[in-house]
């Protein structure tokens, strides 16, 4: 059986596609910049944090990073956003006390390389034990 060009080159395609797909690679050329992790976790209950920790799929821009930890309509004292030393995609911010029982909202805003800001809220909650 033969197969025209256009068909050879359109199977070749098609097999390259399915590779990356198999493979995983595909899913890691769409990874866009996103948070991927933080401590504490959306959701979670926690004993009072001394830092708030925010993965990230790629570095944030240098000087994009704000972090800002909320109580209600109160806005908790923290520390500036330092990246670890270790892994450039992750940042922390000191919590400037020991925090009271209730509910708090990590907000949080940073630039991806391309300029693309992307923003999210981690709602946890503080028992103390």
């Amino acid at each position: 059986m033969r197969f025209s060009r256009s068909a050879a080159a359109s199977l070749a395609g098609c097999t390259l596609l399915l590779v990356l797909i198999l493979t995983g690679a595909l899913d890691h050329l769409a990874v866009h910049f996103a948070l991927s992790k933080s401590e504490p976790a959306a959701e979670a209950t926690v004993s009072p944090p001394e830092a708030l920790r925010l993965w990230f799929t790629q570095a944030p821009q240098d000087n994009s990073m704000l972090i800002r930890l909320m109580t209600g309509d109160a806005m908790v004292e923290t520390g500036p956003p330092i990246p670890d030393s270790e892994d450039d995609k992750v940042y922390s911010a000191a919590v400037g006390r020991t925090l009271e029982e209730g509910g708090y909202m990590i907000s949080w805003r940073a630039m991806a390389a391309d300029g693309h800001v992307v923003r999210g809220q981690i709602p946890f909650t503080v028992q103390v034990p």
